[in-house]
């Protein structure tokens, strides 16, 4: 019984054109951002979701998988988030780090000629950002190889919500300039009032 269960629940669960482009979108995201840290997935995954062949995808595909992403999201250990956190399977998150640095310090000199107390204070929000880097590192680092593969999954799973949202926003925003396109031509959008 079960098994005839099964079978009308595989038969019945058919895959759209739409599903099969995320699908194959989320895993190029992935291979894309493989060993990048958050601000490098971040930064090539806006050019990717911009390419003119993501747009046949459906926002409600989108949303659903944004949804089955976050409860997976939720499986995953303290250890794992920290590992991400700290850029820990990025190949140069430290260098990230160093420069972020480099610019918290400057940003703390100048504080400091314009107040001696500001310059203190941007001092240690950027020495307690980096405290908590330090932890999260430390905290987050992969012991045995079943850490460092559920590190790897986390990872994977957070760069495909960044690309979930990526596109969501990319088709957002081009049906927005569309509808503003049809109002202009139709003389209903006189001045532009979507601000652009």
């Amino acid at each position: 019984m079960a098994l005839v269960l099964e079978q009308k629940k595989e038969a019945g669960k058919k895959e759209t054109k739409s599903m099969a482009l995320l699908d194959e979108y989320l895993k190029d995201a992935v291979a894309v951002t493989n060993s990048d840290s958050i601000i490098k997935a971040n930064l090539w995954l806006s050019d990717f979701s911009k390419r003119p062949r993501w747009e046949e995808i459906d926002q409600k595909d989108i949303d659903a998988r944004y949804k089955e992403n976050k409860e997976k999201l939720k499986e995953f250990s303290f250890k794992d988030r920290a590992a991400y956190y700290a850029n820990l399977k990025s190949k140069d998150g430290g260098k990230e780090t160093l420069i972020k640095l480099g610019i918290v310090m400057a940003t703390a000199v100048a504080a400091s000629a314009i107040s001696p107390e500001m310059g203190q204070i941007v001092a240690g929000i950027g020495g307690a950002y980096f405290g908590s880097k330090m932890v999260a590192g430390t905290i987050g680092e992969p012991k045995t190889p079943t850490q460092l593969f559920s590190t790897r999954d986390y990872t994977d799973l957070k760069h495909e919500q960044i690309a979930l949202r990526k596109l969501s926003h990319h088709l957002f925003a081009k049906e927005t300039k569309e509808i503003q396109a049809e109002a202009i031509k139709r003389g209903i959008l006189i001045n532009n009032q979507f601000g652009r």
